[in-house]
């Protein structure tokens, strides 16, 4: 049997050592939502990885004998051994991050998360310094183990770290770092740092943001970020950025405390650019990095984290870190300069740094769509392009002006379906409406600029994804930018707005559309909130007949492959005459042809800037091929 003393030296990958508890139980039976990769694209990396799947099988072989003897004081010896052989020499001959992801996805497919939870439960029942009992502390040695493993699979695996929680185990560390805490002995140590690991990983889960925060999480963090510990102090830190709400977030980030937040991550930060293999003390540049676009999430009068970042150097260092190969870590750092750039002090000297500008426009053309539509994102806030063109461009009457504006409906996608419900019942009642059903991207965020621009009002679906949403933010950007009239529509029960996006709702009356049994006394509220802004000039009986045949041919359109889009065409003879088409989607197209049927004035001022069409016949050729696109 081989036993393994552990001694923990990272938060990041992990490879050497070893209340309000109805509020969390309604937490979990109100979650739906799977974390991680979807199971497709899941697939489609354990094809690619064939490598993982004999991992897998000891892993499952460990769980179940686990799950088998949880409760057998006479197995922990044979379950230190099988953790050894089967889990963790595994999981560290895994080469890659998406190796050990989908061994983290396996562990919460199968059960891990409970079955761990569990036996960590059993085990601290007993004593976790059981010297009376087993020889070579077999029982601690067992608990360092199973907590080593624990910190290791909600590392790599979002959805390992959402089960854990939902699980139980979040409680009994955070019970652990009460206990155990103040205690300066070794084996204190290494329970508190195993367990701000666990609750470090688990923190950057989203799904895990309220059910963490019902168990207290901030305040009882809180007193860990005066640790005598740098690595727990910027663990802390860190975990604050991704867990803190409006409630405490005063309490946390107070002035003093901002700066020395700021300054332990941009010590690690700076360091981990400027060695080989992109660490500091255990974190890498990446995790850093995506630390930093949490901390500048907030940026109201109270939390300037954002010119507090920039201010002590940050984004020199996410420029280096933008420049590297690694396609993960140049989308963390686009993402952090994209945040950092909201703040309106801030983007002189982003769009001074040299370097960023170029290197922005270069990834603004990178085949990896999110960093892509990063690079873009960020472009479009620290320009500005686009966002006063609507107002030049159009050059009719007041009242023909005014009849051409719109409701636009803003949303993350993960509230879809009810924007939808909304637009489809306000153009039933005559208003011209404007949304996004297709995940525009890239330069189509122009688009979007020019829709706020033109708003006659914008109703903001208020929801935690929409907060931390970056697409969303700019946005919200573009309606501060425009004075253009907000409305906002509650979708998310239990969140209330946070920072800015607080501050762009206002304390206005709120429609609640959260609940489904109040649905249609907030439709009603609505229309009678907008009144006759967005009014379309007349509403026929027969629309809503062509909005249901539009939902019929449009889905066809959004999953066109690129054969498909070839061959359209090649039918219309577009490629030849016209450049815009070369990299274009169905989902483009579909969103384009909404776009035709929503906002017209926009859909064509699109094909002119954008498209390369030239000219009336090129633009007649290619608004016939957009309607006969079957």
């Amino acid at each position: 049997m081989q036993l393994c003393i552990i001694t923990t030296m990272g938060c990041g990958t992990s490879q050497s050592l070893h209340h309000s508890q109805n509020k969390s139980k309604k937490r979990l039976q109100q979650s739906t939502r799977a974390t991680g990769t979807d199971s497709r694209r899941e697939a489609q990396l354990l094809a690619a990885h064939p490598e993982v799947k004999e991992a897998m099988t000891e892993a499952t072989k460990a769980v179940e004998y686990m799950r088998a003897h949880k409760n057998d004081e006479g197995q922990i010896e044979d379950i230190v051994d099988l953790l050894d052989k089967s889990i963790w020499s595994h999981y560290l001959e895994l080469e890659t991050r998406t190796q050990r992801m989908l061994l983290g996805n396996h562990l919460a497919k199968i059960g891990g998360a409970t079955v761990f939870t569990e036996y960590i439960r059993f085990l601290k029942g007993l004593g976790y310094f059981s010297k009376k009992l087993w020889r070579n502390d077999v029982v601690w040695i067992c608990t360092d183990f199973v907590r080593q493993s624990v910190v290791n699979c909600t590392d790599s695996s979002p959805k390992f770290g959402y089960e854990v929680v939902k699980a139980g185990l979040a409680e009994v560390v955070l019970d652990d770092l009460d206990t155990f805490g103040k205690k300066d002995d070794n084996y204190s140590k290494v329970l508190v740092s195993s367990a701000v690991h666990i609750i470090y990983n688990c923190s950057r889960v989203v799904e895990n943001y309220e059910l963490l925060n019902d168990l207290n999480a901030v305040p009882r963090l809180l007193p860990f970020l005066e640790h005598e510990d740098p690595q727990i102090q910027t663990i802390i830190a860190l975990t604050l950025a991704y867990i803190t709400d409006k409630e405490n977030k005063q309490l946390v980030m107070s002035e003093e405390t901002q700066r020395k937040v700021v300054s332990y991550i941009l010590r690690r930060f700076r360091e981990a650019v400027n060695v080989p293999n992109w660490r500091s003390d255990g974190f890498s540049a990446l995790e850093l990095a995506s630390g930093i676009a949490q901390l500048a999430t907030n940026d109201t009068e109270e939390d300037a984290n954002k010119l507090v970042l920039v201010q002590e150097g940050v984004v020199p260092l996410l420029v280096k870190l933008m420049q590297t190969s690694d396609e993960e870590e140049q989308l963390q750092a686009v993402g952090a300069i994209w945040q950092l750039s909201f703040h309106e002090d801030n983007r002189k000297k982003i769009l001074e740094e040299p370097g960023l500008v170029e290197k922005l426009k270069n990834l603004k053309d990178s085949p990896y769509e999110e960093i892509s539509d990063s690079a873009a994102g960020a472009l479009f806030v620290l320009t500005g392009k686009g966002k006063d063109q609507p107002e030049q461009d159009i050059e009719e009457d007041g009242d023909t002006r005014r009849r051409q504006r719109h409701v636009m409906i803003s949303y993350n996608w993960d509230h879809k379906k009810i924007a939808v419900k909304i637009s489809k019942q306000l153009r039933s009642a005559g208003y011209r409406v404007w949304i996004d059903e297709t995940h525009m991207r890239g330069s189509i965020l122009e688009a979007m600029g020019e829709a706020v621009s033109n708003a006659a009002v914008v109703l903001v679906c208020v929801s935690r994804q929409y907060f931390l949403s970056k697409s969303c933010r700019a946005e919200g950007n573009a309606c501060h930018v425009t004075n253009t009239p907000v409305i906002p529509i509650k979708v998310e029960k239990t969140y209330s707005p946070d920072g800015w996006l607080a501050v762009l709702v206002g304390a206005g009356l709120y429609f609640d559309f959260s609940d489904p049994k109040g649905v249609k006394a907030a439709m009603k509220g609505l229309m009678k909130e907008i009144g006759s802004r967005g009014k379309a000039d007349g509403h026929h009986d027969d629309d809503d007949d062509d909005e249901e045949g539009d939902e019929a041919s449009e889905p066809d359109l959004r999953n066109w492959t690129k054969a498909d889009v070839d061959k359209w065409m090649t039918e219309f003879d577009l490629e030849k005459d016209i450049r815009g088409v070369a990299d274009i989607t169905g989902a483009q197209l579909a969103f384009l042809r909404s776009l035709k049927e929503q906002a017209p004035e926009f859909f064509y001022q699109y094909l002119l800037n954008h498209m390369g069409i030239t000219g009336l016949e090129q633009l007649t050729k290619f608004t016939h091929a957009l309607d006969n696109a079957h």
